[in-house]
């Protein structure tokens, strides 16, 4: 009987030991799977970050993994009680994120079940020495002096410039946008000036200013687009004449910012008859704007 309690005795010490060892190892570990070899992604980066809420991350592989794991929240977030999603390639768009707030972005590789790589991060959405956007455009448009003319839903957005491309043409435009009234979405009172810059003119110089975004060889040249609502008058739509001109002054791209001048002439068709009002004129015009789209990045 004695050596019958001696064994059962052995025994459960044995057991008992064995749980400890498991339970230390997973507390060492704060609760996640044990790392084993497993290359760390390189070059994790910030690719874009798009209408305040929404980013595409991007980084190249350890080794050969092909799967990665990101942990994202407001920066400062403390590691694990964050949001956590997968990658089967080398980038990813998260959306949906807080408008206008900070996240920082973790990520690791996912080599095998259980097995990962060290993290990699923060990167942030909104870096640390990032300068507020700035945009402002005058103009004396028909004889009316505007002084604070900024993109529509300046107020909201704060993206100063765009850059886009006409189906005609593979050549990129810089859209500069001055708005006299950005908040108002019924357009009632409203002149918004659309000044466009092909690729090839991104450079201290004066050029033609036409309505068509290429000229009669089909060549991409700078042109405008006025908008023209006054509540005192029947609806009208503003058309821009040929042969007006823009001057860049200033084209930096370390500094990220555009200036220069601009005059055009235009004329009102009124929409519920014949009349046609012009040439009138959008005189002295002026711009300040960063070059703050994800394309000069």
């Amino acid at each position: 009987m004695k050596k019958y309690f001696l064994l059962l005795a052995l025994a459960s010490l044995l057991f008992s030991c064995e749980d400890e060892i498991i339970d230390t190892s997973h507390a060492a570990n704060n609760g996640n799977p044990v790392e084993s070899s497993c290359d760390s992604p390189t070059d994790f980066e910030l690719i874009e970050y798009s209408l305040l809420s929404k980013v595409e991350l991007g980084w190249n592989s350890g080794s050969n993994e092909t799967e990665w794991e990101i942990e994202y929240g407001h920066a400062g977030f403390a590691q694990g009680n964050g949001i956590f999603a997968q990658a089967m390639s080398e980038s990813i768009t998260i959306s949906n994120l807080d408008f206008n707030v900070a996240y920082d972005f973790y990520i690791r590789s996912v080599c095998d079940t259980d097995v990962y790589s060290d993290w990699v991060g923060p990167v942030t959405n909104i870096p640390d020495n990032n300068t507020p956007s700035h945009a402002l455009m005058t103009a004396n448009i028909n004889g009316t002096q505007y002084n604070n003319l900024v993109p529509f839903s300046w107020t909201l957005f704060h993206n100063a410039v765009s850059v886009s491309t006409f189906s005609t043409t593979d050549e990129k435009y810089i859209l500069i946008q001055g708005n006299s009234a950005p908040m108002d979405t019924s357009m009632s009172n409203t002149k918004e000036i659309n000044l466009y810059i092909p690729e090839s003119l991104w450079s201290v110089g004066t050029y033609t200013l036409g309505n068509n975004h290429v000229d009669n060889n089909e060549l991409p040249i700078s042109h405008v687009n006025i908008v023209y609502f006054d509540s005192s008058d029947a609806p009208s739509q503003a058309f821009e004449r040929d042969n007006g001109t823009i001057t860049i002054t200033e084209f930096d791209l370390t500094n990220r910012v555009i200036k220069g001048t601009f005059e055009f002439k235009f004329d009102l068709h009124y929409t519920q008859s014949t009349d046609v009002l012009g040439p009138l004129d959008c005189l002295n015009g002026t711009f300040d704007y960063s070059l703050d789209h994800s394309y000069f990045d």
